[in-house]
């Protein structure tokens, strides 16, 4: 289901849609009570086909719209479980997020750049519609649905793989007030570990500064591995965001093409939505051509009108020298 910013649904968004793309258009471009209940239709239309068992379960961060009364009932008249993720953990808990989220901005990166170098100067709404199933089809694979939720610890069920990411969240401790044996004492020498984030990196410097000669060669090694990597991050998204801010002034400048209105309001199937241009077009195209026959049965007319004029003509000409013999 796709929310577009706007107040009615225009003919061309659905030239390039599958057929099963639900498109909801909303003043704010966001979801809302009525939007959410509408994607619950959908998923349990769309869900039901492949459907294993009378249970179903959908995964849902706790925004209010997401669990209005009305979508809990009919969840639970459909045997739909909605589980709402804690809040400030769809980052490590959510699969779209954890896994999919990165390669969907890449595809959505690359057609925008494709648009751009092919002359594209605004991929508005019009171009992303066209583009949306190339990137999910580029981003939504068998393997890939299955890491997200392999790496979430949801399937298989394995919940020690969140808990270690959260740890890697904690606020930085200092090491002099540790509970257990800092790492320098005997007995207690883990194998450091290459800092992978900004945080990690702070607490490794922390750590260099108590560490003794013997542990610190090792552990300044790690540190600038995960400086680079870090530093690597950072470049990439510097690039990322460079060419994200290009791309959107080339789509500000642009004009908005001509738009031919198809409803106002509501939500569309795109099959539904080249059904009602088809009709629309057969419908214009009738009457095109009882236009045209009127027009074509008025110039009959007209021509069997301006036949009769000149037959009178000659004959009012024919009467006219006859009259002239008679008196000459």
């Amino acid at each position: 289901m796709l929310i577009v910013s706007g107040k009615t649904h225009i003919e061309s968004w659905y030239k390039d849609l599958r057929d099963d793309v639900l498109v909801e258009v909303s003043d704010s471009g966001y979801t809302n009570d009525e939007l959410s209940y509408e994607y619950i239709l959908h998923f349990h239309r769309q869900s039901k086909k492949t459907q294993v068992g009378a249970h179903r379960i959908l995964l849902c961060d706790g925004y209010s719209s997401h669990i209005t009364r009305e979508i809990l009932e009919f969840c639970e008249k459909k045997l739909i479980h909605m589980f709402c993720l804690p809040p400030h953990t769809s980052h490590i808990l959510q699969p779209l997020d954890v896994v999919l989220f990165q390669p969907y901005k890449h595809y959505h990166a690359k057609a925008i750049d494709y648009a751009s170098r092919t002359g594209c100067g605004d991929f508005n709404k019009l171009e992303f519609l066209a583009a949306i199933g190339s990137i999910r089809q580029q981003t939504f694979k068998k393997h890939s649905i299955l890491s997200s939720f392999r790496e979430c610890g949801l399937v298989p069920f394995q919940p020690g793989i969140v808990l270690a990411k959260v740890r890697e969240f904690e606020a930085p401790r200092d090491p002099r007030r540790l509970s257990t044996p800092p790492p320098d004492l005997p007995g207690f020498t883990p194998e450091p570990i290459t800092p992978m984030t900004d945080r990690a990196l702070q607490r490794h410097a922390e750590a260099l500064e108590i560490a003794t000669p013997s542990r610190k060669g090792a552990l300044e090694e790690q540190f600038k591995k995960g400086a680079l990597i870090v530093a690597k991050c950072s470049a990439q998204l510097r690039a990322t965001l460079a060419e994200n801010t290009a791309a959107e002034r080339e789509r500000k400048a642009r004009k908005a093409q001509p738009k031919r209105q198809l409803h106002a309001g509501g939500t569309i199937y795109a099959y539904k939505a080249r059904e009602m241009v088809r009709q629309r077009d057969e419908e214009g195209g009738t009457q095109l051509q009882r236009a045209l026959t009127r027009e074509s049965l008025l110039e009959m007319e007209l021509e069997e009108i301006n036949e009769l004029r000149e037959k009178e003509r000659k004959a009012y000409d024919e009467l006219r020298r006859e009259f002239e013999r008679n008196n000459s």
